[in-house]
């Protein structure tokens, strides 16, 4: 573009102006100069089929056309007219500009300023990186769709949600052709992010002071999800699930004093799963919330790495705070760590028959590993290595755990094959266990122990095994007993 460029102070000075075909003019501001709507345009004749959209087209007093140029292949906002200091209603301007970026294949953004809201609004279609300029409304829903639904990484064909910072405003999503990154969800009701359909959450920050049991940072609601990199504080529920495979990747969610609700923080929970399967928590922190896991439902395949819960207790003593609610089968590992700790004050408490290795950092330290009723058939054998998880039934209250370099074996135990009096208990494959040796045997008190012949260890190349025999010389139907061994 050679030709040579001619200076305007505003948006609204262009439109009363009589400027050529062929002239090239540079804008200085929308509604005055500085404030963020400058922009470039090119003068030309009017076409069949031109509408003045107060941004990308202007209809000039001598019936020219100034239609705008795209540079950087984005536009800001404030060229159709938006204003940045949240003063007006931008809704209709969001619609004009994101069908504009839309049809031309460019990205939305801003001059980093507060631009309000105060309709739903639905963005399609349309890339917005937007400097992380703030929306703000009152409790409003801003809804991401692609009607096509068709994943282009580059192209008009995504939905793009990046660097906005949300004030008091709902964020929901129905389409997989949607990418949501870089956010900032500030003092919002209810759920701050719905995830329907959505190709991907990531890297999103949240601070919220307001004291209602009804917050949640982010509501997922369809299968396969993968959210990263959540942090901050404010939701009284951090995650909501009902959906089939979530993973939570790297997120660390709290709670401060002001969310308290009436002057407790009882009933916060870090994931609370409605309903769903094959959970999956990788590298993720539960920080003073009562309950890290929470599970209406029975959920089948929930898988935890690296998890850590923290309690500070000077926000939330004088409790019980619960790793787990209910019996699920969860595999995992936890690290609980405590600070402002005074151990008399909190207690933890572990509801649910689940196999999680506990590791303390503060206090004593201590390695707890539980293997429950479902767990167990497992790990017992005839002496010939056989399972006979199918000749025995393993009554409620069965359990092995590993604590303080000790195993609590508490067994109640139904067999059901008459002949089977002798069997073995394989702790090669039980994690955390180096060598087994000598027990202390305790009797349990509501069943006649004495058919137990012996508890003993054995150990065979690299397998080790805890042998129980009966003294009976016929059969026995059911055994029920406690014994202690020591580790190394």
């Amino acid at each position: 573009m050679n030709k040579r460029i001619i200076f305007c102070d505003t948006a609204t000075k262009l439109k009363d102006s009589i400027f050529q075909v062929g002239d090239v003019i540079q804008t200085l501001g929308y509604y005055e100069v500085g404030d963020g709507g400058a922009a470039l345009y090119k003068i030309r004749k009017l076409e069949s089929g031109d509408v003045d959209d107060n941004g990308a087209i202007h209809i000039l007093l001598n019936g020219n056309v100034a239609e705008l140029v795209i540079t950087d292949n984005k536009v800001n906002i404030e060229v159709f007219g938006a204003k940045q200091d949240g003063s007006v209603c931008c809704a209709d301007i969001f619609d004009r500009a994101t069908k504009y970026c839309y049809e031309h294949g460019i990205v939305l953004s801003s001059n980093g300023g507060t631009y309000l809201i105060e309709r739903d609004l639905i963005i399609d279609t349309c890339s917005v990186d937007f400097n992380y300029g703030t929306i703000k409304s009152n409790q409003k829903h801003i809804t991401l769709v692609n009607d096509t639904n068709i994943w282009t990484y580059a192209g008009t064909d995504v939905t793009i949600f990046r660097q906005v910072k949300l004030y008091d405003t709902n964020l929901y999503t129905d389409s997989s052709a949607v990418c949501v990154e870089y956010l900032e969800c500030l003092e919002w009701h209810e759920s701050a992010i719905n995830l329907g359909q959505v190709r991907y959450l990531d890297n999103v920050i949240f601070s919220n002071d307001r004291s209602d049991p009804n917050t949640v940072c982010v509501t997922v609601n369809a299968t396969d999800k993968q959210i990263s990199r959540l942090h901050g504080k404010g939701g009284f529920t951090g995650i909501v699930i009902n959906a089939q495979n979530t993973v939570i990747r790297e997120t660390q969610l709290w709670l401060s004093d002001k969310n308290r609700v009436n002057g407790t923080l009882d009933g916060s929970k870090f994931i609370h799963v409605q309903s769903g399967t094959g959970i999956m928590i990788d590298n993720c922190v539960s920080d003073t919330y009562q309950y890290a896991m929470y599970f209406d439902g029975n959920v089948i395949n929930a898988l935890v790495n690296n998890f850590q819960v923290i309690n500070n207790n000077r926000l939330y003593h004088d409790c019980t705070m619960y790793l787990i609610n209910k019996y699920v089968p969860i595999i995992g590992d936890v690290l609980i760590r405590m600070t402002h700790f005074v151990r008399d004050n909190i207690k933890f408490e572990i509801v649910s028959p689940c196999k999680l290795n506990i590791r303390w950092i503060d206090g004593k330290p201590e390695d707890i590993t539980t293997y429950y009723e479902s767990d167990l058939p497992n790990y017992i054998e005839d002496y010939d290595g056989n399972n006979i998880a199918d000749k025995v039934e393993f009554a409620n209250g069965s359990v092995i755990k590993i604590n303080e370099g000790k195993m609590h074996i508490q067994l109640d135990i139904t067999f059901k094959d008459p002949y089977l009096k002798d069997f073995r208990i394989n702790t090669s494959k039980m994690a955390g266990i180096n060598r087994v040796k000598g027990y202390s045997f305790i009797p349990a008190h509501y069943v006649d122990s004495e058919d137990i012949y012996a508890f003993a260890t054995l150990t065979k190349g690299t397998n080790q095994y805890i042998l129980i025999r009966s003294r009976s010389v016929g059969y026995y139907k059911r055994i029920a007993c406690s014994v202690v061994f020591n580790l190394d």
